[in-house]
């Protein structure tokens, strides 16, 4: 079943990669998708 999640998300951006002629919006996207959740679990961790 994860398999199948990992070959829809590749798909998913292959296809919007090659479907789009200015494809920094694709990057920006993937990239803040991966940086913010990080960031907002670094913020939210407790130091204590």
């Amino acid at each position: 079943m994860s398999l199948a999640l990992l070959a829809t998300v590749l798909l998913g951006m292959v296809l919007a990669i090659r479907s789009t002629a200015r494809r920094w919006p694709v990057w920006l996207s993937l990239g803040l998708g991966i940086v913010l959740p990080l960031f907002l679990l670094w913020l939210g961790q407790r130091y204590d």
